[in-house]
């Protein structure tokens, strides 16, 4: 968060962020910088006929990036004041405390506390992301309404003579999903809520076919959630159900189930979720069900695929690590509509275990 703020705000390191939009006053060019659990990427957007400025303005913030204290100072106070709000709301507790839970851990999962990021300087900042932006593998992802010899001959002529090396940083390289454990934290708080958020280990994104599926399954187990906290119990205020598939650690994913309700409903809740968990198997999946859950999903997707940004950042980003995104678009709706219920049937069987779960409660006090 810091790294962004700071360099989204500092415009470049020779033209400050007003000076820069200055530059590009009467333009519909701009670029972002963004930081992602696998990359660091420069992005930009302009009309057609400023192709040519996109790509110097980008290739300048790869280049020429900018690292101002004074960004720094304001990214710092702003950071400050999230956290101090985060600490005091419910909402908070997932980013500060329940993610960490869910990954034993793990980076990049959740935020670290306050404590440790108040005594980051600017100089780390600078430490951390410049050997990425002068060293590191260059990925180059262009969607739109584009003349492709143009754009390959633009992205030849501002970064064909760039000198890559493959930099390669130690990173974590595995997560411990809490299986059979349970976690609580108090958060100090004058508002009466509590969250309870159960979460059944099931696998990576190896095998994308059974992640979608996953992901419908999800949706089945969200609306079994809000049909019995909502509807039965009109106990829950926003229940909610979805699916991970790690593409960071191998074998790492869940399925979570979270409701939110003040503190004398946890026990409610919790039986609650546990009667859902084990409802699978009393109850399976039929076709009706599946159907209700998966028109949605697929309704999204078909919005979804009319937008550059499905095939920039589905598609395309970080395509060259892994050549299958190219092949995602083909079976995307298909695949979807060949779900079937005996298929979640199995999964949820195999998943959605006792022995696979782990529990993590906020309350406020």
């Amino acid at each position: 968060m810091l790294a962004t703020s700071v360099i989204n705000g500092s415009g470049t390191a020779t033209l400050t962020a007003s000076q820069l939009a200055e530059a590009l006053s009467g333009t519909a060019a701009r670029s972002w910088f963004r930081i992602g659990d696998e990359s660091f990427a420069i992005g930009g957007a302009s009309v057609s006929s400023e192709a040519e400025l996109l790509m110097q303005l980008i290739y300048t913030k790869l280049v020429d990036t900018g690292f101002r204290a004074d960004e720094y100072h304001v990214a710092m106070k702003q950071i400050e004041t999230m956290y101090r709000r985060m600490e005091r709301d419910i909402g908070g507790a997932e980013p500060l405390h329940l993610d960490a839970f869910f990954s034993g851990g793990a980076t990049p999962s959740g935020l670290a506390g306050w404590d440790e990021c108040r005594d980051y300087e600017l100089a780390d900042v600078v430490d951390w992301v410049t050997p990425h932006l002068r060293g590191a593998p260059l990925e180059l992802s262009i969607v739109g309404d584009l003349d492709v010899d143009l754009m390959t001959a633009l992205a030849g002529k501002y970064f064909g003579s760039l000198q890559r090396r493959d930099y390669r940083p130690d990173i974590v390289t595995s997560a411990d999903f809490p299986a059979g454990r349970e976690y609580r934290v108090e958060i100090d708080s004058t508002i009466d809520k509590a969250l309870v958020k159960y979460g059944w280990l099931t696998d990576d994104d190896r095998d994308h076919s059974r992640a979608r599926r996953l992901h419908v399954l999800a949706a089945v187990l969200e609306e079994r959630v809000r049909q019995l906290m909502r509807e039965e119990l009109g106990k829950s205020y926003s229940p909610a159900a979805y699916s991970e598939t790690s593409r960071i650690y191998p074998g790492y994913g869940a399925i979570y189930a979270e409701v939110l309700v003040d503190r004398a409903s946890i026990d409610i809740a919790r039986d609650a979720l546990d009667s859902i968990g084990h409802s699978f198997s009393s109850k399976p999946i039929d076709d009706e069900e599946l159907e209700r859950a998966r028109e949605p999903i697929v309704t999204d997707l078909m919005e979804s695929i009319r937008t550059n940004g499905y095939w920039l950042h589905s598609v395309l980003s970080l395509s060259s690590r892994d050549s299958r995104q190219l092949e995602w678009p083909l079976t995307l709706i298909s695949d979807f509509d060949s779900v079937t219920s005996e298929q979640l049937n199995d999964l949820a069987r195999r998943y959605l275990q006792d022995s696979r779960r782990g529990v993590g409660i906020a309350v406020t006090r």
